[in-house]
């Protein structure tokens, strides 16, 4: 599409300033447009003068509204927003379904435009009729919104020849940002999804391009239950413009490049390692996922409140996260990171210090209790601010020395001894419990494992139920048929005999 331009200047001679321009015989297609812009009715014919003298109506409208030397008008005529293709123009043109069609477009530019775009300064002015679109929308709706800057290598492969290759500082590799946020909005309305949704904005186009709706297998994520839903958000922003687009600007297209199933794999392993991490981190917070999903929900006023002061995302100081990545089986996992929290980050835990202070690094000796805290051993940089309405406190000894819980356990069975007259006296000690005292992070995590482990029990029962009882049925024809062979036996034995 080609978008002409011209300098004009408002000196009460617009109209023969912009007529000496489209004298010009590669304007000629211009010319045309304006003259049936000048069609005020159905009926009417192509009408140049009243086009132009239309067009000159609006650029001195905005020109005295508005200052500014950057400012652009777009006019919208002939509406066809919502109408079906095989509408002649007679029936577009009728003014009730026109006025309608007008209204449920500008309505519906309103709503799409702010999530669109992603870095809008403040300082631009984007109004919709009379409204100004502010891009506060991610801002406005996502608790716990964070991002991470990682680099991504399109031409070598993580994992390629056994080597760990995620952390390597390569020529070659770009800059991409990741942003996380719980959607408080999407997790208190009933019908919409609550799965981890994925938003890709690109560079090249300027805009949100593509997004995924459920992106839990893309990123190489469990998908099974309420696992990484709660409202999950990601934001993928290729300020780099690196990512090859496909020619409708709608999609990634990796097929074009030499390496592209590479560059794929890298993407959305370090992106599904990114979301890991930060999703267990603040799941831990809580006793499972249902506690978690309550405390989002709990923001669902917050996030509708359109007279809260929110500043863009250009503009907001969020909480940012710098990781190390590591190789976890097939996967690209964190290993360790440092969290420096910005004050326009509403949280769903707010702590009650505000000095700066440093996780413990575990005393164990054990390394694979080491690597199982790895990701929780975060430097973490704290600033004091309001406690927002429905969020918990979080102690400060949480920090400083992780408290402990007693559990009850089943005694371990000792080595097998020879018989004795208090065998039975024995066998009924070694089935009673035993109390044990552990960090309360590693008992909040075996009581959600177990109450995940459940889930999956009663999901696999369901799933099993027809199976079993079609088994049984099975079973108790077979006994009847052995039944009738056993008599058909007796009979044919008995005339034998005879």
């Amino acid at each position: 599409v080609r978008l002409p331009s011209f300098n004009l200047i408002d000196n009460g001679k617009l109209y023969m300033q912009l007529e000496a321009h489209l004298q010009k015989p590669e304007y000629a297609d211009v010319r045309k447009c304006i003259a049936r812009y000048g069609a005020i009715e159905l009926n009417d014919e192509p009408n140049f003068p009243v086009g132009m003298k239309r067009i000159c109506e609006h650029f001195q409208k905005m020109d005295r509204k508005y200052h500014g030397h950057d400012l652009f008008l777009v006019i919208m005529d002939r509406i066809r927003h919502q109408s079906s293709k095989g509408d002649t123009l007679e029936q577009l043109d009728v003014h009730h379904e026109q006025k309608t069609r007008v209204h449920t477009l500008m309505r519906d530019i309103k709503k799409e435009l702010p999530k669109t775009y992603l870095h809008i300064p403040d300082n631009l002015q984007f109004r919709v009729g009379k409204d100004r679109i502010e891009f506060k929308h991610w801002p406005q709706r996502l608790v716990e919104l964070s991002y991470f800057t990682v680099k991504v290598n399109p031409n070598l492969m993580w994992n390629e020849g056994d080597t760990f290759r995620a952390n390597d500082e390569r020529d070659d590799s770009y800059l991409l940002r990741i942003f996380c946020g719980f959607d408080a909005d999407r997790a208190t309305l009933s019908d919409s999804r609550k799965e981890c949704m994925l938003h890709l904005h690109s560079r090249k186009s300027g805009r949100l391009i593509h997004t995924d709706a459920d992106a839990r297998t893309k990123l190489h994520l469990p998908a099974s239950g309420s696992d990484y839903s709660q409202g999950l958000t990601v934001i993928m922003d290729d300020f780099k413009g690196k990512l090859p687009l496909n020619p409708t600007k709608q999609g990634v297209a990796f097929a074009e490049e030499r390496r592209g199933d590479v560059h794929e794999e890298n993407l959305y392993q370090i992106v599904g390692a990114l979301v890991h991490f930060y999703y267990n981190t603040h799941l831990k917070k809580f006793k499972g996922k249902t506690q978690l999903m309550q405390q989002v929900c709990k923001f669902g006023d917050w996030a509708n409140d359109r007279h809260r002061q929110v500043k863009s995302s250009q503009e907001s100081d969020l909480t940012s996260y710098r990781v190390k990545l590591k190789k976890a089986m097939r996967r690209i996992r964190v290993d360790s990171a440092e969290v420096s929290e910005g004050e326009d980050t509403l949280r769903l835990v707010v702590r009650t210090s505000s000095r700066e202070k440093k996780r413990k690094t575990p005393t164990t000796s054990n390394a694979a209790a080491e690597r199982s805290n790895a990701e929780s051993n975060l430097l973490t940089t704290k600033r004091r601010r309001r406690a927002p309405p429905g969020s918990l406190k979080e102690s400060e000894t949480s920090y400083e020395e992780e408290e402990m819980e007693e559990m009850q356990v089943p005694r371990r069975k000792a080595a097998k001894k020879a018989p004795s007259n208090s065998g039975a006296q024995e066998e009924k000690d070694d089935d009673r419990k035993e109390t044990i005292t552990i960090k309360k992070s590693v008992y909040e995590e075996l009581i959600r494992e177990k109450e995940e482990l459940r889930t999956k029990c009663d999901d696999a029962e369901k799933l099993f139920a027809p199976i079993v009882e079609r088994n049984r049925k099975l079973k108790a024809k077979n006994t009847e048929l052995n039944e009738e062979n056993k008599q058909l036996k007796a009979k044919i034995n008995k005339l034998s005999k005879k």
